[in-house]
């Protein structure tokens, strides 16, 4: 993950929730609509009517805010790789 974070597509944001957000689409497409892909355990579902999008993307914002910055959780994660590291083996 340390390495991916160098991408400019990708930002981590460490949280206490289990969420995950993906797009593949690259940003400023005017021509298509927002759409939410839900799945689930035993299926998937698209979301468009407006007024679900904006439900989604209002709690997506809402857990980022709470969530640490893209800088902070790169920190976190190499601090918790630092101290998994086992130690440096003696002469």
């Amino acid at each position: 993950m340390l390495d991916l974070q160098r991408s400019p597509a990708i930002d981590f944001e460490h949280s206490r929730f289990p969420i995950a957000v993906k797009s593949d689409l690259p940003d400023g497409q005017p021509d298509i609509a927002d759409v939410v892909y839900l799945e689930q355990l035993t299926g998937a579902q698209y979301l468009e009517r407006r007024s679900d999008v904006d439900h989604y993307l209002d709690v997506i914002n809402r857990l980022s805010a709470a969530s640490l910055s893209p800088a902070d959780t790169i920190a976190f994660f190499a601090e918790i790789t630092r101290q998994s590291a086992p130690p440096p083996s003696g002469p």
